[in-house]
Parts: C-alpha cells; structure tokens; sequence
C-alpha cells in the first residue's frame, strides 16, 4: 500500500500516532465537524466565490472585504482551490494520481505570468497568521513550482487570520 502524505497528515501523525492510523490509514474513525471547522470552512467557500466569482460578501463576513480586495488587487490570474500533487522524483502529478507521493491545496494562488511570479495564499480562521506554520507554505511552493514551471518566485503569506 502506498502513503500519500500531506502536511496536515503529518502534523496529525506527530499530535498521535494511533489517530493518524485510524483516520487515514484504517479510516474506521471519521472526525466530526465542530463549530470552528464549519465556520472555517464557510470562510473559505465566501472567500473563494468572492475572489473566482465576484459573489457579494454575506454580512456575517464583511470584515474580510478589505483582504479579499487588496488580494483581487494583486496583477496575475486568480486561481482558488489548487490542487497540487508531487511524485517522489518531485515532479507535478495530479493530486489523486496513482504514483502521487505528497498532496496539497493551496486555498489561492495568484500567477503573474509576464514577472514569473506567483502568490501563494493560506487563508486562516482560527489562528494567527503571526504563527503559521511556514513548512505547510514552502510545502505548497514546491508544489506550485513543479506545477507552473514558468514560475521563477513564489511569494507565500497565510492571511485572513484576524477574522
């Protein structure tokens, strides 16, 4: 059997061993949502339809406006919800390929093809940006990198975080 890992499975296998075998490997044990994960996962959905979209901001989220307009802001091609994946040899392959060894998604990536540059941007609701895990970021860059090999810089930030 083949692992596909991840930051966050990783970052589950280090919290627990035996957490990691029974939610990803097992899979006989499924994690309910609580009020935090469905309120972060709401968050990026009004996020995502906003910036791919142009879909008006609930009132419940309306502090996030000034973010997602200095982030729509930024020159380049909006892309939500990218879906990246590495085999061993560190080249692109799909996120659910049979030979991928690492998968990740990048909540918004923002590519600047005339400057060969790219944004790369982690939405967070329920901690500080202050303290993101850069690995998670630089993981996602190495993605991108193998992805859109036009790309020669990636800027990383994880944003949002004061919602």
């Amino acid at each position: 059997m083949s692992i596909v890992w991840s930051f966050s499975s990783l970052k589950t296998f280090q919290q627990c061993p035996k957490k990691y075998y029974h939610t990803k490997i097992a899979k006989d044990i499924v994690e309910p949502d609580t009020q935090a994960t469905l309120y972060g996962k709401t968050a990026h959905t009004v996020a995502e339809e906003y910036i791919r979209d142009g879909t008006p901001i609930p009132e419940q989220f309306a502090y996030m406006q000034a973010t997602l307009d200095a982030l729509n802001d930024i020159p380049g091609e909006k892309l939500c919800e990218v879906k990246l994946g590495l085999t061993k040899n560190l080249e692109s392959c799909d996120f659910d390929a049979p030979n991928v060894w690492w998968h990740g998604v990048a909540d918004l990536v923002i590519i600047n093809r005339t400057t060969g540059t790219a944004h790369s941007i982690d939405y967070k609701t329920s901690k500080s940006a202050r303290y993101a895990d850069v690995k998670q970021l630089d993981l996602v860059a190495c993605g991108l990198f193998a992805k859109f090999p036009e790309i020669k810089r990636v800027k990383i930030a994880a944003e949002l975080a004061q919602w």
